[in-house]
């Protein structure tokens, strides 16, 4: 969903800024990573495990300032930002990465996506982990160590 909105976003800004289609690989590729990173954990794979914890922990930070902005999220979240004086949180649903120099912001604020740190933590807790040697076959002798 993300990767289309962007696709649709850069086709209506093309005529203004054309040099928006160099950029286009960098949300296409994250968004895909999180598309592949859903299926093989649906299928319970452990490389599903590993590459959803790196989906997620991607869409833990949130950080603003005059000089750079970074935030990426993919379904929902919430946003708790940590400014000087003031803590202020957003709860939100869609897809959107944020990547900016000169963000602009007027103060200075770091924050975390508390749903993406859940859900990271809790697909790391969950990871599968291999499987111990020993069992029947190696009680009974079919498996010998070397």
């Amino acid at each position: 969903m993300g990767a289309l909105l962007f696709l649709r976003h850069a086709v209506r800004v093309t005529h203004a800024h054309p040099g928006v289609w160099l950029l286009a690989p960098l949300p296409v590729a994250a968004f895909a990573l999180c598309v592949v990173a859903g299926v093989l954990l649906w299928q319970n794979t452990p490389r599903g495990h590993v590459l959803t914890v790196i989906a997620l922990a991607l869409q833990v930070p949130v950080i603003h300032s005059a000089t750079f902005g970074y935030y990426f999220n993919v379904g929902i979240g919430l946003r708790i930002l940590f400014a000087p004086h003031r803590l202020s949180w957003f709860a939100f649903w869609g897809s959107e990465l944020h990547m900016m120099l000169r963000d602009g912001a007027p103060r200075t604020a770091v924050g975390v996506n508390l749903v993406a740190l859940a859900f990271c933590v809790l697909v790391w807790m969950t990871r599968p982990f291999p499987r111990p040697l020993r069992g029947q076959a190696y009680e009974s002798g079919a498996l010998r160590p070397d």
